[in-house]
């Protein structure tokens, strides 16, 4: 039960960053979740690479791992 709970903790907690993130950047949440699962255009990566202080080279080099 316990590590259940810390395991919803976890999630919770990614969830507010990325929410966090998607407004930093000017994206939807769904957006977010499209790029967690391997689909994103160009544009968006150049937007939250800029909210992330990095290259888009570097973020798609990153989500590429």
């Amino acid at each position: 039960m316990v590590e259940a709970t810390v395991q919803l903790l976890d999630v919770a907690g990614l969830e507010h960053e990325a929410l966090k993130l998607a407004a930093r950047a000017g994206v939807s949440k769904l957006t977010i979740i499209n790029i967690e699962h391997g689909r994103t255009r160009p544009e968006t990566v150049k937007k939250l690479a800029g909210a992330l202080g990095v290259s888009p080279e570097k973020l798609v080099s990153d989500i590429e791992r």
